[in-house]
């Protein structure tokens, strides 16, 4: 309230809740057929990335390579997101199947609250799935068949010994 200076205006954000209904995680995790997320891109990353781990290898059809990332702090304080990394497949393709292949295969943690979301323009968002209490390293779940060219990963609790270090090794559409 300084005369002659305009008043600031000051983001606010809230906690952001899960939209997405909690489909059945499939009994045999899919893991071969048209992965269409071989030549896509990351868009973006919220979070603090780690070494060599980049975000890259989310999605660079090898699991011997891992995405590793610690909590993104500010954006877990304001809004209660973890990491969130956004794939852009290049172009509207149609899938009904995700499989999120966690890094427990090497070491115990696995994600364990998260959300799936897609977007034809990367700017509005539906979600087609939310796992909220996962314990499997792989897990694939089939929704209602979507087309996007945008799909978001946001993870709330990125790991199930609540370290804040999210570990994936690959993240497939189908």
């Amino acid at each position: 309230n300084l005369p002659g200076v305009p008043q600031p205006q000051y983001i606010m954000h809230e906690k952001i809740e899960p939209t997405g209904k909690t489909n059945p995680i499939l009994a045999a995790a899919m893991t071969t057929g048209d992965n269409l997320c071989i030549g896509a891109k990351i868009h973006s990353v919220v979070s603090e990335g780690m070494k060599d781990n980049i975000s890259n290898t989310l999605i660079d059809g090898s699991l011997d390579t891992r995405y590793q990332a610690s909590r993104s702090s500010n954006m877990y304080k304001m809004a209660g997101i973890s990491n969130e990394v956004v794939i852009d497949l290049g172009s509207k393709k149609t899938f009904d199947t995700y499989t999120l292949v966690g890094h427990a295969t090497k070491d115990t943690q696995v994600a364990k609250s998260f959300e799936i979301l897609v977007s034809s323009d990367g700017s509005n968002y539906t979600a087609v799935d939310y796992q909220p209490e996962n314990t499997k390293a792989t897990v694939s779940v089939t929704f209602d068949e979507v087309s996007a060219r945008y799909v978001k990963i946001r993870l709330y609790e990125p790991d199930s010994n609540k370290t804040g270090v999210t570990r994936l090794s690959e993240f497939m559409l189908f």
